[in-house]
């Protein structure tokens, strides 16, 4: 017995390959400093599932967190698993806090249940980024990671986008196709590099 596809999970399959596309055009073509595929993916479909303002909220509060427990727990000089371990303990409790005190988490769906967890799983990468490259930089890709995370959610949450998708899913993939290709082979300047450049590029225009 087989069983047609909805257009819901139609629209959760096609929008995969999108969301890693453009997290490819925010990194090569634009020069955006983001964290990888795979956590905007989680991002995308845990802000889907939770709603916008909770899904980013919630991605919000636990890269906070564990930037706090970073700076705390470096005075205890401990190895990095274990401190791993320590962070996402913590986070679990706050959450088990949240959702034994207030109503927010209390009636969620195994789906939105699911995205939560995974959100508070984040925080191994969101420690990593600021172990290896520090605060600031850690900053700057948690920030827009956001800004891309943020604006695909948006795109997914207007009908007409999610009607597109559901209805040409095939064209869909073959332009993400294209487009992979095209930026995976890409070696001219990135957006923000022409911005940064502006000046010597003008002149060397003027030259010629």
């Amino acid at each position: 017995m087989t069983t047609a596809i909805t257009d819901n999970m139609t629209f959760l399959i096609i929008l995969l390959p999108l969301v890693v596309t453009a997290t490819a055009f925010g990194r090569h073509i634009i020069g955006m400093k983001l964290f990888g595929p795979y956590i905007c993916i989680i991002m995308v479909y845990a802000a889907i599932a939770l709603g916008l303002i909770p899904g980013v909220g919630i991605t919000i509060a636990v890269y906070l967190i564990s930037s706090l427990m970073r700076y705390l727990s470096r005075k205890l000089r401990m190895h990095y698993i274990p401190r791993i371990a320590l962070l996402t303990t913590i986070l679990a409790v706050v959450a088990l806090i949240f959702s034994t005190e207030t109503s927010i988490f209390g009636s969620l769906a195994f789906a939105k249940e699911l995205s939560l967890v995974l959100l508070l799983g984040l925080s191994d990468s969101y420690l990593t980024a600021e172990i290896q490259k520090g605060y600031m930089e850690a900053g700057k890709m948690f920030l827009q990671t956001l800004i891309l995370v943020i604006i695909l959610l948006l795109f997914a949450s207007w009908a007409g986008f999610r009607d597109i998708l559901s209805t040409y899913p095939f064209l869909v993939l073959a332009l993400c196709l294209v487009a992979n290709i095209y930026i995976g082979r890409w070696k001219g300047l990135r957006f923000n590099e022409i911005y940064r450049f502006r000046s010597v590029i003008a002149q060397k225009a003027k030259e010629l």
